[in-house]
């Protein structure tokens, strides 16, 4: 369980701090107008971000209510998922279900999953391209999408994850559950770029504000939520991501701040002298999921390098760091086959993209060099940080 996040002197130190400059999530207004200068060059990225774009405005809404399982309390508005390493027992296949790590079980329903993930990546694509290369009707089409997945009294989900990650004859819900909205991260930067052009409409931000602390409000004081904020391994990291994302759209400064506390005063004890995170690395997939950790601790970061503060450059009593992480994981970027814990599947380091927000958070041209070098690939989340890195530095 995770132990009450006090507000400690550095904390106080935060809150008393200038207000931020204007952005977004993790883009600087210096950043923004780099990269809005971009536009009208045949930016391949750009290209990229408008088809993106294009194509969510032809897609349907998505909705937690379109898919339902079947055989659980799950109401109609809560978002379900189910374990993904969970399989049926060989010796008891009525029974609880076994867990195979690193082993993802076809069969689980995955249609909340998928869905939540498709809206976020829409929202970003319709949210980059209305700024971008303004075009107010993308932003209108991201208003609606969001409206019918938080808004609207007949479509929306439920803000809490009481039911994510379930596990056949074990449980209805579990705090790991709450990995899947890591998206709402880009979700967010999709609405801030978005809520900066016409077409967007400011009820809905009213609405999704409310929503957001809603559901904030529920990860951080129920059991579920408060577990995953504890669970002292990339779980953990991607809790304090979202939820410092969450309070930074809402303008929560205290609930910001508690989340760059929790960074520096629970994240960073997962963690080695040397920067290695033992509980990443005694899983199946140990460098992707040590890699997984680093991005949650980087985009931390970098959020709060946005917003005006510095905890990257923060080390605790063993002096870690996220330099000390980055400069233990960078070189298995371009040299994966000198790691020597267990790696079941492919590592694909040109998906990784911690290198880069770790070097802008701490400073580093020699990281984001590495990134650049690496290229960035994966939708338009990529998109729009492969553009973030080409005009930094």
């Amino acid at each position: 369980m995770l132990r009450p996040v006090l507000l400690a002197a550095a904390t106080l130190a935060l809150a008393a701090a200038a207000p931020p400059p204007r952005g977004t999530l993790l883009l600087t207004e210096a950043d923004l107008t780099a990269i809005k200068a971009l536009n009208g060059t045949s930016h391949a990225r750009i290209e990229a971000i408008r088809v993106a774009a294009d194509k969510a405005r032809q897609q349907q809404p998505w909705s937690v209510t379109s898919h339902r399982p079947e055989d659980t309390p799950a109401g109609l508005h809560d978002f379900y998922s189910e374990g993904p390493y969970w399989w049926p027992d060989p010796k008891n296949p009525r029974g609880p279900y076994i867990r195979r790590d690193g082993e993802t079980n076809p069969d689980r329903f995955t249609a909340n999953d998928r869905d939540l993930k498709n809206m976020c990546d829409a929202v970003l694509a319709l949210g980059a391209a209305s700024w971008l290369i303004d075009k107010p009707e993308y932003a209108r089409r991201a208003a609606e999408i969001v409206s019918v997945w938080f808004l609207s009294e007949d479509t929306r989900m439920n803000p809490s994850l009481q039911f994510g990650q379930a596990v056949h004859g074990r449980t209805t819900g579990r705090p790991e559950g709450l990995i899947a909205t890591r998206s709402f991260i880009w979700l967010l930067e999709g609405v801030r770029l978005a809520e900066r052009s016409s077409g967007w409409d400011p009820k809905v931000s009213a609405g999704l504000k409310a929503w957001m602390r809603d559901f904030l409000h529920w990860m951080t004081t129920s059991e579920i939520g408060r577990g995953e904020g504890g669970s002292g391994n990339n779980h953990a990291s991607w809790w304090t991501a979202q939820g410092s994302a969450m309070a930074i759209y809402i303008g929560d400064h205290g609930a910001r701040d508690r989340m760059f506390e929790h960074y520096r005063s629970t994240l960073l004890k997962q963690f080695q002298p040397d920067g290695s995170a033992p509980r990443e690395e005694a899983r199946t997939k140990s460098l992707s999921y040590s890699m997984f950790n680093a991005l949650a601790l980087s985009m931390t970061a970098r959020m709060a390098q946005v917003q005006g503060k510095d905890i990257a450059n923060y080390a605790n009593r063993d002096g870690v760091g996220l330099h000390v992480v980055a400069r233990y994981l960078a070189p298995f970027l371009t040299s994966p086959t000198t790691w020597t814990n267990p790696q079941i599947t492919k590592f694909e380091a040109d998906k990784e993209h911690f290198a880069g927000l770790a070097g802008l958070a701490l400073n580093k041209p020699e990281l984001l060099r590495a990134q650049r070098k690496l290229g960035v690939a994966g939708g338009t989340a990529a998109d729009l940080l492969s553009l973030l890195f080409e005009v930094t530095w």
